[in-house]
């Protein structure tokens, strides 16, 4: 069973999905285009804190309300509920985040069954996947996107002409075998990308433009809406990312970093006792450039505090090394 909310002739349907010890009710919208093409899903709120997201896939819903487009979208605004009730980007009934989580377990804890959920119901009959992220409450960012190479040399090929198209001014394109969630899915023929624009968890107009205009691209390169060739020849893009954890809790210090470019050896934050000794400076091992941040004080055992993307070429310059 179901409900749902008939907003301006489209309908979003509250979805039911049994987490184990919870059901839940998850936001999705079903539109179907005026011609035939390709399935595209878009998942928001999987980190239920990043709100840019958010606000971008319902406005998403708006906007093709009208069936002007070809194939078929199925939107999720809201995909973790826990999450998204609990103001954080784990789901709280197991703290586990469901981005890191494919192809869940019909058996499993609660975010393994969220996704389970969504995969046998909804991915496995996709042909793309468009993630959308962005700064959660207590992390700063700058806006990227995640493009992922894989096993499948036709996907890889439609990842190309996705960059080539992408407006965005900083990219990640991440080698062969990296992102296992990326590979299982790329062996269903399923393209996988992750956007990420939004900073703080705040709702600004500028990051959630963004997300829309880049939702717009790759609905183009796949064919299911006409765009206009991409200007920007000025897009870095980036083969690998490196991320900064923490070997001890304590309060973190971030480094003010005002120039984007990070140095190797560079400090980019330290960590301090709550008695207000330093402990630990948290320096860069790599030339490259800031990508995201943690901005909240407290800081815990293994947990991210900086990501830098590292082995970056010119998108003008690249030609054939993509």
């Amino acid at each position: 069973m179901s409900d749902s909310l008939k907003t301006n002739n489209h309908r979003i349907i509250l979805a039911a999905a049994d987490l184990g010890v919870r059901k839940v009710r998850i936001p999705v919208a079903m539109i179907t285009g005026e011609k035939p093409g390709r399935t595209l899903i878009i998942t928001a709120g999987s980190d239920g804190d990043e709100y840019a997201g958010i606000e971008a896939a319902y406005r998403l819903i708006e906007l093709y309300k009208n069936n002007k487009f070809r194939g078929r979208l199925i939107i999720f605004p809201v995909l973790n509920i826990p999450g998204f009730e609990n103001r954080s980007g784990v789901n709280p009934l197991d703290n586990k985040y469901p981005k890191h989580i494919y192809p869940g377990n019909i058996k499993g804890s609660p975010t393994e069954r969220l996704i389970y959920w969504l995969d046998t119901n909804y991915i496995k009959n996709a042909d793309f996947w468009l993630d959308l992220h962005g700064g959660a409450t207590d992390e700063k960012l700058d806006p990227f996107i995640f493009f992922y190479e894989t096993g499948n040399e036709k996907l890889n090929i439609l990842m190309k002409s996705l960059i080539m198209a992408t407006s965005a001014k900083k990219i990640v394109f991440l080698k062969k075998n990296i992102c296992q969630k990326a590979e299982i899915l790329a062996g269903q023929n399923i393209g996988y990308v992750m956007a990420e624009a939004g900073c703080l968890g705040r709702r600004d107009k500028a990051s959630i433009s963004k997300h829309l205009e880049w939702t717009k691209r790759i609905m183009g390169v796949l064919g299911m809406i006409g765009i206009r060739k991409n200007k920007n020849i000025h897009s870095k893009v980036y083969r690998k990312i490196v991320e900064y954890r923490t070997d001890r809790a304590g309060i973190w210090i971030p480094a003010e970093i005002k120039n984007k470019n990070i140095f190797k050896n560079q400090k980019i934050g330290e960590i301090r006792s709550l008695a207000g000794d330093h402990l630990k400076d948290v320096v860069s091992t790599v030339d490259g450039e800031y990508l995201w941040s943690k901005y909240g004080m407290i800081c815990r055992e293994n947990e991210t505090l900086f990501c830098i993307g590292y082995e970056g070429l010119e998108l003008k310059d690249m030609g054939g090394k993509l």
